[in-house]
Order: C-alpha cells, then sequence, then structure tokens
C-alpha cells in the first residue's frame, strides 16, 4: 500500500458503523489496489481540450512535495496558485513569479502534505495548453498537461509506474485526523488559509 501521512488510515473493523454498505467497502479497501504508481487518461483526439492527458498519482508522502516540485519545473514564472479547504469553494490566486511562490510555500511544506482538510494546487493556462498540479485532501496528485514525455521520465525518475487498475484512498471508508491533533507545532487548517492569503 502507498504511504499515507499520519493523519490518514483505513479503519479498524470496530471504527464501522453498523452498515452493510460502510462495511461491504471497508471489506473491499482491505484489498484495494491503493499503491503507488499512476493512472493515465489520454484526451480524444476529437475533443476540443487544451490539455494532452490526464493523470492521478498516488506517491509516497514523504515524496509528495518533491514530487509536486518536480512536476512544476517546468511551468512559467507566471502561475496561477488554487488553494482550500476540503468542500469548500477553492481560491485562485495569480502571481507573477513562481519562484517566490514557492518560496513562501515551503514553510508550510508539512501542512500542505499531511493536512488532510487541505487542497491545493498550481496551474498555467494560455490559449494553447494548460498545466496543472493538484493535491487533494487525500493527498494524491491530479496532474492535466501535454507533454507526454517529460511526464513519464518524472514518473521513472521516483519509481512509478502506469497502474491502469491503481485506486485511491478516497474511494473507501477512511479515517481523517486534524494534524494539529497529531503536531502541535503545525497550523490548523484555517491559519494555513489565513497565512496563504497574506502572500
Amino acid at each position: 500500500m502507498v504511504q499515507l501521512p499520519p493523519t490518514i488510515r483505513l479503519p479498524f473493523e470496530n471504527e464501522i458503523p453498523k452498515n452493510i454498505k460502510v462495511l461491504k467497502r471497508w471489506e473491499a479497501s482491505t484489498q484495494a489496489n491503493i499503491v503507488a504508481g499512476y493512472q493515465l487518461k489520454q484526451t480524444p483526439l476529437n475533443e476540443d481540450s487544451n490539455f494532452q492527458f490526464y493523470a492521478q498519482i498516488n506517491v509516497d508522502n514523504p515524496q509528495l512535495w518533491a514530487l509536486c516540485m518536480h512536476l512544476v519545473k517546468s511551468f512559467p514564472d507566471q502561475v496561477t496558485f488554487i488553494y482550500g479547504i476540503a468542500e469548500n469553494t477553492l481560491c485562485y490566486k495569480d502571481f507573477s513569479s513562481k519562484t517566490i511562490l514557492l518560496k513562501n510555500l515551503i514553510s508550510y511544506q508539512k501542512e500542505l502534505t499531511q493536512d488532510p482538510y487541505i487542497q491545493w494546487g498550481l496551474l498555467h493556462q494560455s490559449n494553447e495548453a494548460l498545466t496543472e498540479v493538484f493535491v487533494t485532501p487525500s493527498k494524491y496528485i491530479q496532474f492535466w498537461g501535454d507533454d507526454h514525455s517529460d511526464f513519464q521520465t518524472i514518473m521513472k525518475q521516483y519509481g512509478l509506474q502506469e497502474i491502469p487498475k491503481i485506486e485511491f484512498i478516497d474511494a473507501y471508508p477512511k479515517i481523517t485526523l486534524s494534524l494539529q491533533s497529531l503536531d502541535n507545532s503545525a497550523l490548523s487548517s484555517e491559519e494555513l488559509i489565513e497565512e496563504i492569503k497574506r502572500f
């Protein structure tokens, strides 16, 4: 199984509510293919889209930050930062310097990679193409891009292979814990959002 952050795990049987449907999903989760790797979907040739493919990526949590930074390395300097708390409306903020944005974000690396209520990402969009890296609350990556070769090279560097039937933790019942409950030096989700708003 892919290494999840300490704030997310599959429940034990005694933590499952007495509901047949939920219990069956929990039983299925014990055999689920929630492993490190990625799933790739090509954009159909007849579809009017400004990205060539979409990928979902499971990566061991200690590698999440580094992989995100590698994926955004080729982005131009002008980017949009996306952020928000799960199930809330996402905020979009434009930056003229990707370098300065990333320098600001690195101070919150722990919260961005382990808080199970925070979702965030970077995107660049032109008239010709869209490239986006997005980290879900469950801490796997969604990626939209048009350079398939570069994407595969990065995946190989992290030992990640294409797995068509890969699965993701949020398809199953899961336990989430606030990062602050495990690490009192961490910011709460709300505090992190307020910090980001000051960038």
